[in-house]
């Protein structure tokens, strides 16, 4: 079994001149967003940040570089978690004031099955989600799921 760690949480892989593709793979598929950066001439573009829970621009050195342009394709909790490492960020004006101000209800964490979340973390129990969401408070479902592995001891 292999231990999710800042570290491993991302991979990337190289898809066409200036186009990188960036995964979680600690996230089950179905539930896991293209996180997709391309390098521009003067700044870069990044489609989707994922999820939030390790950082993308300490874990992704392309992404510190020059700077970064965030564009949501919409503002579901997995696809905006990592936006607020950015200075510049884009998302469809009608969803602009949730990118603003994020909550459970309005990103559909609060609608997505916890369970579905921790099956996918269950290899992070070593303490990862712990560490991390002390030093991301502003994202409350990693708190919340942090205290579901440990409340659960899931292993499935």
């Amino acid at each position: 079994m292999q231990i999710a760690t800042p570290a491993s949480w991302f991979t990337t892989e190289t898809r066409a001149d200036d186009v990188t593709y960036i995964c979680e793979p600690f996230i089950k598929e179905f539930y896991r967003c293209n996180i997709w950066h391309v390098r521009g001439r003067e700044r870069d573009l990044l489609v989707d940040s994922g999820m939030g829970v390790v950082s993308l621009r300490q874990q992704i050195p392309l992404l510190t570089e020059r700077p970064v342009l965030a564009v949501a394709s919409h503002t579901h909790f997995d696809h905006i978690g990592g936006h607020h490492e950015f200075d510049e960020r884009l998302a469809h004006p009608a969803e602009a004031a949730i990118l603003a101000q994020p909550t459970g209800a309005a990103t559909w964490r609060q609608s997505m099955s916890m369970t579905v979340f921790l099956t996918a973390c269950r290899r992070s129990r070593t303490g990862l989600l712990n560490t991390l969401s002390k030093r991301h408070p502003r994202h409350v479902w990693l708190r919340m799921a942090t205290s579901l592995i440990w409340a659960t001891g899931s292993s499935r």
